[in-house]
């Protein structure tokens, strides 16, 4: 009895111990094949931001160092330098491309308004996939802590484009949901259990357990244009920069808009249909749409293309061309949002009325760069050349503010 007993549970140790061999070879084999996104962690205060104490490389290869708290560690060197309090403080609130999106540190226009006005110490908030909510985030969990004389603000392009749905759109309890995603994604990491009971509900269900992707990751999908939301509507938009402006005159802080815009290559055919129904031209309006429609090589701006047509299709009685419009059969779906569905504009539009109603100046970038769209290497990040064009006009904004200031 005792013999047979002992010989049971001699099995099931070696059971468990085969098992857990097993899976500590499965798990170690995904890890392999896992790409962590290490130069940034997922928050549910502002969805995601700068790993602290990070040194090394991004999703571009570009070389980044960011101190304990996350800020890029050569600016705050200066910060803590014995003329700290002393210096004006500049801060930049922005997207990819006030971060730098494929330049390194010290070419982005932030540093180089920096090195052009050097009676300043410089602080980039910007980061990949931001959008003017996370901008408002970004400035309360930073703002005291940098306490800037003046602020720089900035966002366009991740506002504009779609969620499949507005539980996806971006707000507290989404950027919570992100950060619970990214606690179960890292217990999955940690245990070969876990990992094997997600692995398994994966293959049963044949879907994902809904682990938190990394930022800017995209998947095809079937889309309907008429369901679809923007990230950040409009209505919204103009309430982050009223939220931001209210925090600066709370805080002492002056405040500059930045305009920058989309890829004037990549958004002709868009631009002349907008224009063509400004003029009340519809057959100009039109085919100038159908043409970004079918522009195979600039699939990022179809969607506004092609809900002006599905429109103006309804109004000429072409009801079933009006419907297949909207559908997009591939379109890019991610963490940060599909195309843009509202043009460039639009929103510029909402930051000059912002602007006029408090009575701040606005450095329209995007004019200065559309003249040389070979700057632009995607639909809206340019070079380090368009990176200084835009650092000369900060740089003169900054004089302007220290001028006033003195």
């Amino acid at each position: 009895m005792a013999r047979t007993l002992f010989l049971q549970l001699l099995i099931a140790a070696a059971l468990i111990i085969g098992i857990g061999a097993a899976l500590r070879v499965g798990h170690t084999l995904k890890l392999d094949a896992a790409k962590e996104p290490a130069w940034f962690a997922y928050d549910a205060g502002v969805g995601w931001d700068r790993r602290p104490n990070y040194d090394g490389k991004d999703d571009c290869e570009t070389d980044r160092t960011f101190d304990a708290k996350g800020l890029i560690a050569s600016e705050t060197e200066k910060l803590s330098g014995k003329n700290t309090g002393k210096r004006p403080r500049v801060v930049f609130l922005g997207d990819s491309n006030t971060y730098g999106a494929c330049a390194e540190t010290d070419y982005t226009f932030v540093s180089v308004a920096g090195r052009l006005v050097p009676e300043v110490d410089v602080v980039n908030l910007g980061m990949n996939g931001y959008s003017s909510y996370q901008g408002y985030k970004a400035l309360l969990k930073y703002g005291g802590l940098v306490r800037p004389n003046l602020i720089f603000i900035s966002f366009n392009i991740n506002d504009r484009r779609f969620m499949t749905g507005p539980e996806l759109v971006d707000s507290d309890a989404a950027f919570q949901r992100i950060a619970r995603a990214d606690m179960f994604q890292r217990l999955v990491d940690r245990s070969y259990f876990v990992w094997a009971a997600a692995e398994a509900s994966k293959w049963l269900s044949g879907r994902s357990m809904g682990i938190a992707e990394m930022i800017g990751d995209t998947e095809s999908a079937r889309v309907r244009l008429d369901k679809v939301v923007p990230r950040v509507s409009p209505e919204d938009y103009r309430d982050n920069l009223e939220k931001m402006v209210l925090w600066a005159k709370e805080n002492g802080s002056a405040v500059a808009f930045i305009l920058l815009g989309d890829n004037p290559s990549q958004t002709q055919n868009v631009r002349e249909g907008l224009k063509h129904l400004s003029d009340k031209d519809v057959q100009g309006a039109i085919k100038a749409f159908e043409e970004a429609r079918d522009d195979e090589e600039d699939v990022w701006f179809a969607p506004i293309a092609r809900l002006h047509l599905a429109k103006l299709y309804a109004e000429a009685g072409r009801s079933k061309e009006a419907k297949e419009v909207l559908v997009i059969p591939e379109a890019i779906t991610s963490l940060v949002g599909g195309y843009p569905i509202f043009p460039d504009s639009d929103y510029h539009n909402v930051m000059r009325a912002v602007a006029s109603q408090h009575g701040i100046a606005v450095i329209d970038a995007a004019a200065e760069l559309s003249k040389f769209p070979e700057l632009f290497w995607d639909y809206c990040h340019f070079d380090e050349k368009g990176h200084e064009i835009v650092a000369q006009l900060v740089a003169a904004a900054i004089k302007v503010h220290l001028q006033k200031a003195s």
